[in-house]
Parts: C-alpha cells; sequence; structure tokens
C-alpha cells in the first residue's frame, strides 16, 4: 500500500495541531517500512516563482518532495497511490479531489477545526477568499473517505455543519500522546508558582487567550503563560496581578 502525505513540510519548525499528528503517523508508517512519502507545494508566494509553483520540483530528502502543481499531478497519475492524506486545508489539493474519481485511491482529511464557521463568527476575510476557502474546505469534507478531528467538538461541528455521517470522522489526541503527557515527576509539581505553555494565536478570539488569562487571574497562584504563535499586543503582564504572560513567535 502506497501513503502519500500531502501538505506543509512535516519536516519544518513550525507545525500546527494536524500537522503534528501527521507527522506522527508518518514516522510509524516509516518505522514500519510502508511505503509512504511527503510531498509539499511552492506554497508561500512571496518565496517561490509563479514558474516554480507551475512546473517546479524540488528533491528535500529521501522522502520528502517539493512540487509544482503539474509535477504533482504527474507524479501522482504515475505511481497511482492507495491512499492520500491531507495534512490541512490547502487551495492546490483542488486537483487532487477532483483526480480521485479518476484513479479511485482513498483521501483522509486531518483538521482541527470548520474554517467557514471560524470565518463567520471570529474572523474578518476578504469576501472572495472567505467563498474560496469555503468552497476548499467543503469539497475536502464530501470527498474525503475518513475526516481525522483532532477533538469531539470539532467532530460535532463538522456534522453539524456539513450533515456528514459520523460514522466517517476518527478522533485522534490534538498532537499530544498520553506517554509525551505522563513526562516528568508530577511529585515535582509546584502550585506556588505554575509556569504553563500554551501554542495558538493571541490575536484570534477563537484560540480563547484572553478567556485563559482572565481565568488564571482569579486563581491564588502565581503564574507564568508563555504562549506561543502569532502575538497580539492586547496581552501585557501588568494587567493581571498574578500572572506573567510572553508572548513567543
Amino acid at each position: 500500500m502506497n501513503i502519500y502525505f500531502i501538505g506543509d513540510y512535516m519536516d519544518s519548525f513550525k507545525k500546527d495541531a494536524p500537522v503534528l499528528v501527521a507527522t506522527g503517523l508518518f514516522e510509524s508508517l516509516l518505522k514500519k517500512n510502508v511505503p509512504v512519502k511527503s510531498l509539499t507545494y511552492f506554497r508561500e508566494g512571496y518565496k517561490y516563482s509563479r514558474y516554480q509553483k507551475l512546473f517546479g520540483k524540488q528533491i528535500l530528502n529521501s522522502v520528502s518532495i517539493r512540487f509544482g502543481i503539474f509535477p504533482l499531478l504527474l507524479y501522482i497519475i504515475r505511481n497511482r497511490p492507495d491512499v492520500l492524506y491531507l495534512l490541512n486545508m490547502e487551495f492546490f489539493y483542488l486537483p487532487l479531489l477532483l483526480l480521485k474519481f479518476v484513479l479511485r485511491f482513498k483521501i483522509f482529511y486531518t483538521t482541527h477545526g470548520i474554517v467557514s464557521y471560524e470565518n463567520r463568527y471570529f474572523r474578518s476575510m476578504p469576501y472572495f477568499l472567505a467563498k474560496k476557502t469555503s468552497l476548499i474546505e467543503h469539497l475536502n469534507f464530501m470527498i474525503a473517505d475518513n475526516i481525522i478531528s483532532l477533538s469531539e467538538k470539532t467532530a460535532r461541528l463538522i456534522t453539524y455543519c456539513y450533515k456528514i455521517n459520523p460514522a466517517k470522522i476518527k478522533i485522534f489526541s490534538n498532537g499530544i500522546t498520553p506517554e509525551e503527557m505522563m513526562r516528568g515527576n508530577a511529585t515535582a509539581f509546584e502550585l506556588s508558582n505554575i509556569k504553563i505553555a500554551t501554542v495558538g494565536s493571541s490575536t484570534r478570539k477563537e484560540k480563547g487567550a484572553d478567556f485563559l488569562i482572565k481565568a488564571l487571574s482569579t486563581s491564588d497562584y502565581n503564574v507564568e503563560l508563555n504562549i506561543f504563535g502569532e502575538r497580539s499586543d492586547l496581552f501585557r503582564s501588568d494587567r493581571y496581578n498574578n500572572v506573567t504572560v510572553n508572548l513567543h513567535p
């Protein structure tokens, strides 16, 4: 069985939750000698030329390749994978979704939120970009054979918004395995001075950074909160007596 993971380059330093989950699956399959490849795209418009986006090809390592859209399609047609694993939501997926009906491969799609829902209630986005994003997301959900959700809440929203059979949705841990959660010595935890690290944009309301800070400020403990992600100047440590907020890019 040939499995192609398609989306963000998984060896990059910054990874969101779907890419973390996909990276874990990818490495596990490699250890079991399952034929897998990581295929990514020249996606950063400011970094890559139009020629690279259409016709480029770059060998990243023995199992990872970056393609322009036409070489990517030719590679998939020639090699006829059994499964395409879509790591997150990308516009270049559209021809791959259509190609599914010709080559009959299975599609797995990872999501940790509903973009159209977030755009409607939490973000301001240009009209045509919002419509294009919603269309791609809709096609991903409808055409995928299995949807990997990283929380039960997201799974319920997908079922509600897109009327998808719940049996089609599988729930994975949100980028953290039970083994990682149990690392360290629990008896050494010191309540008088708590250090917390969280990942998520502090500029996006739906990530809940303001709610978390306000909740922590009602406690009797001194808290050092480290937020990793897109930074916002709204959160300043001098606004809360017992909470020190450190913002990291």
